[in-house]
């Protein structure tokens, strides 16, 4: 029987010396043709998206292409052996977006850890006639392609037909939830101050204002600008609405302030050494910012010129929301990365306490009960807190993806919307207790409870959706 030679073994790039006995099982210079017509656009798609926010957002990618040369070359000149540079630059590029590569999985809950399973032992496997190491890098990039294509899907409705699936989504729907407004897709979340005529609508991924006409539901058009927003929040004392700017990864980001009438920008105020402007919160003659990437929590004047007043970087790694107490003194911020819920004194601007909760948190509200409330997406759960006491009081389980809280007063009920799973829960302050959960749409990013029309606002991947109080109690006694 005839044998490679060395020189043979490395002339055929990625050759698995373990099937050197015979020339058949040589592998196919067609598959390493298609593999690199294949992989040449995936390692352009990494890096037009290799932005990561969280690390080296400004030249990261660049860092992670010089290494993967580096390494390519090192190997074909020094250890004289295949270089993989296409396969190091893919494995590279998708390890410097893990975030975006494992995030995909998230929107198949139980079926995320089998599906990562089968897809990177699958391409190991499958290739067995190529080197061990060429198997198990294209493996892991099997992997965080797959996810990072599920996360477009799921979260940016890329590579499906948008239209049709809002479509199918309101058939869906229980009668008494109705859509209003989409497109455009993506709200983020709705609010309005007590009364107003007009409620202010965040859409992430449209540089416009948007106000939403309440006596119509008639949403319309205001400023142009120049970012997309992630959260609404009314002025306490003017008819403003404060939209943060979100840049994604910009360094002195700033929030909109909206005329709450017109949809108008009034000014934009700067926030020296934020990254990633997300919540803003009014507490006396303040105006406090949470920054999610820099977890910072920013202090400025909420009167013209609004000047920075005090900063205080968090200790966490992804701040996300934060609430005030009603004496405007403390305010308790959530953590994406972190599992621990932060208290800070706005009087001294110190962090005072650390609870543990869990990892991952999301929403946090006071609710009319004087207790706090921590959305936990991942852990299924709203953590209910003394926050006196920084003590959990009890917690309720909930959907897929706890997202956003919202309270009726009156009736004495918490709604949580439920990111994952699409999915809106009703529950009673008093014991936790469920009266009813419903299918709201795909993406349930926002909630809003209009008290003065006794109905609930739901911002959803595909649009603005309501639902009037009467008729979802009237459905939950039945």
């Amino acid at each position: 029987m005839r044998r490679h030679t060395p020189v043979q073994v490395r002339g055929e790039t990625c050759y698995n010396r373990r099937m050197a006995d015979t020339a058949i099982k040589r592998p196919s210079r067609a598959v390493t043709a298609l593999g690199f017509v294949l992989g040449a656009p995936a390692a352009v798609l990494w890096f037009t998206l290799a932005a990561n926010e969280y690390v080296l957002p400004s030249w990261g990618r660049y860092l992670a292409v010089a290494l993967a040369v580096l390494i390519g070359v090192s190997f074909r000149l020094v250890a004289k052996r295949p270089g993989h540079l296409l396969t190091w630059l893919l494995v590279l590029l998708g390890g410097y977006n893990l975030h975006l590569g494992l995030s995909g999985y998230l929107y198949l809950y139980w079926w995320g850890p089998p599906i990562i399973a089968l897809v990177g032992l699958g391409f190991y496997f499958l290739f067995r006639r190529r080197e061990k190491i060429w198997r198990i890098l294209n493996a892991i990039h099997a992997v965080l392609f797959v996810g990072l294509i599920l996360f477009s899907m799921h979260n940016q409705y890329y590579f499906v037909n948008e239209n049709r699936r809002c479509e199918n989504e309101l058939l869906r729907l229980p009668a008494f939830v109705q859509q209003i407004a989409g497109p455009p897709r993506h709200p983020y979340d709705l609010a309005a101050a007590p009364g107003a005529p007009f409620a202010g609508v965040a859409f992430g991924k449209t540089n416009q204002v948007y106000l939403l006409r309440l006596s119509d539901l008639t949403l319309l058009r205001g400023s142009e600008i120049q970012t997309g927003v992630q959260r609404v929040t009314p002025h306490p004392r003017e008819p403003l609405l404060a939209m943060p700017a979100w840049a994604h990864w910009g360094h002195d980001e700033s929030v909109y302030l909206v005329d709450a009438s017109t949809g108008s920008v009034r000014e934009r105020v700067p926030v020296p050494g934020c990254r990633n402007v997300f919540d803003v919160e009014f507490a006396r003659d303040r105006m406090y910012v949470l920054c999610e990437v820099s977890h910072s929590l920013h202090e400025l004047a909420d009167s013209s010129p609004h000047q920075t007043l005090r900063t205080l970087v968090l200790p966490g790694m992804d701040s996300y929301d934060f609430a005030i107490d009603v004496a405007g003194e403390r305010a308790y911020v959530s953590d994406w990365l972190s599992p621990y819920l932060d208290e800070v004194d706005l009087r001294t601007m110190q962090l005072v306490r650390r609870k543990w909760i869990g990892w991952v948190s999301f929403g946090v509200a006071f609710g009319p009960d004087g207790l706090l409330y921590v959305a936990q997406p991942l852990h299924r759960r709203v953590q209910v807190l003394d926050a006196s006491r920084m003590e959990i009081v009890r917690s309720i389980p909930v959907g897929y993806g706890a997202r956003d809280l919202a309270f009726d007063p009156r009736r004495r009920l918490l709604f949580v919307g439920n990111y994952f799973d699409g999915t809106l829960d009703v529950v009673r302050l008093a014991d936790g207790g469920r009266v009813r959960r419903i299918f709201a749409g795909d993406l349930l990013r926002g909630l809003w409870f209009d008290d003065a029309h006794d109905r609930l606002f739901l911002a959803v991947g595909c649009g603005v959706r309501v639902a009037e109080m009467n008729a979802l109690l009237a459905a939950t006694a039945r």
